[in-house]
């Protein structure tokens, strides 16, 4: 058993694919009202841009398991950076067919959204199998960490440059003043290129795995994959982390979709709004920086895991308070909650994919995470169409039910972590078959 030098091409492989799709998930979300103007739409069709990436992991989610898993995880990885670029490119011939307007711009734009959606279950689900083939026991949580965060950190990176790179102006219309993005285009050609260099990079350098395994627990052979599932169905540990999981990513995928839309009627621009988010990324991930180490050395994943949720409804009502109790709350006041938010979620989520792994093994990786990952999608579906059927017209109180929503679901997910998981001893398998 040894590792290989190639394991750090395959992480950044691994962390660049996953930087370039969630950079398209959330494109337009910090400038729906901008995008909206451009493409002649209304503010709930620029949503439905996000929400398609959930709604396509459900039915891919599945395929993507079975594939990464049981047939060819190079492949199944290639095949995620080739739909992430082609779709990223026919997003960007939206804005120059059709004068951006009309069915055939929003027919490229959501075809150019869908494949990139079909892309993103191959590859969240890769980076826990990457560890586990690549990394010995010390390095794996901080592997998987790193190849998962590039997803969200793609999300910061789009929160922060969408409304810079679209260079959004105020324009007086008939109708009152609106959002008018003057580089709509390029803004779309920055993050098409961004993902067709992730794609050169992602097909040259992608091995199916290393000449010899890392670690005892990769000699294992994987159990089928519809036994692997009946197993986990039965597994009560790992219910409670499936359950409390996707209540936890749903509400983060809802309040990266509509977070300029909560901010937006206290007078935070669209600029300020993606730079909320950009904070949320940024501090969750020197966060994870320190604890997926820990993680690796410590395992103390059942503890951890329970503490960020507390961690997460606190951020959630500190946040409420603030934009509902103080008159008009400045940029950094928002700041600070958004800050402990980004905390709790980057907590969060190394610590229950490792968590989940651990407590089914010999399961392969891509399908135990794999089911957290389309379970979040899920929730954060129903929670993202209740957000919005919770809108009133009430300014600046128009998303204030939206938010007192988000924080019963994830004080609901916090209970059942404290309630259902904390008593339980969960047996790490895997660990177990290292040290035999």
């Amino acid at each position: 058993m040894r590792v290989y030098r190639w394991r750090w091409v395959m992480l950044l492989i691994i962390f660049l694919t996953n930087l370039a799709n969630g950079s398209l998930w959330v494109t337009f979300a910090p400038i729906d009202k901008a995008t909206a103007y451009y493409y002649d739409i209304s503010p709930q069709v620029v949503n439905l841009l996000s929400i398609v990436f959930m709604v396509a992991y459900v039915p891919l989610g599945f395929v993507s398991q079975w594939f990464l898993d049981h047939k060819s995880f190079r492949f199944g990885v290639i095949l995620g950076a080739w739909l992430t670029t082609i779709g990223a490119w026919l997003r960007y011939l939206s804005s120059k067919f059709f004068n951006h307007t009309g069915a055939g711009a929003l027919s490229l734009l959501f075809a150019g959204q869908t494949l990139a959606a079909f892309a993103q279950p191959f590859l969240l689900n890769a980076p826990p199998k990457m560890a586990t083939m690549w990394f010995s026991v010390e390095g794996r949580a901080t592997a998987d960490m790193v190849g998962t965060i590039g997803n969200i950190l793609g999300v910061g990176v789009a929160q922060a440059i969408s409304p810079i790179l679209a260079n959004i102006q105020v324009k007086n219309t008939t109708n009152g003043p609106v959002d008018d993005p003057q580089s709509m285009d390029f803004m779309l050609m920055i993050f098409a290129i961004i993902c067709s260099v992730a794609c050169v990079i992602t097909t040259i350098g992608t091995r199916e795995k290393p000449p010899s395994p890392p670690s005892h627990s990769a000699y294992q052979k994987a159990t089928p994959f519809l036994e692997g599932i009946k197993q986990m169905y039965s597994n009560v540990p790992y219910l409670i982390v499936l359950g409390t999981f996707a209540v936890g990513l749903g509400v983060f995928n809802t309040m990266t979709t509509v977070l300029e839309e909560v901010v937006s009627p206290i007078g935070i621009d669209e600029d300020h709004a993606g730079y909320l988010g950009a904070i949320i990324v940024g501090v969750g991930l020197v966060t994870s920086g320190i604890t997926a180490p820990i993680l690796d050395k410590y395992h103390k994943y059942k503890e951890l895991y329970v503490f960020a949720f507390f961690i997460a409804v606190a951020s959630f009502v500190w946040f409420s308070l603030v934009m509902y109790f103080i008159p008009m709350p400045s940029f950094l006041l928002l700041s600070f909650p958004c800050a402990t938010l980004g905390i709790a979620a980057f907590v969060i989520l190394p610590t229950a994919l490792e968590l989940c792994i651990e407590i089914t093994y010999p399961i392969a990786p891509a399908t135990s995470v794999g089911f957290l990952w389309m379970m979040g999608q899920v929730v954060g579906i129903a929670s993202s169409f209740a957000c919005t059927a919770l809108q009133s017209k009430e300014a600046p109180y128009s998303m204030q039910n939206s938010l007192w929503f988000m924080i019963a679901i994830v004080s609901l997910g916090c209970l059942a972590s404290l309630l259902l998981l904390w008593p339980y001893r969960p047996t790490y398998f895997r660990l177990q078959s290292e040290h035999s």
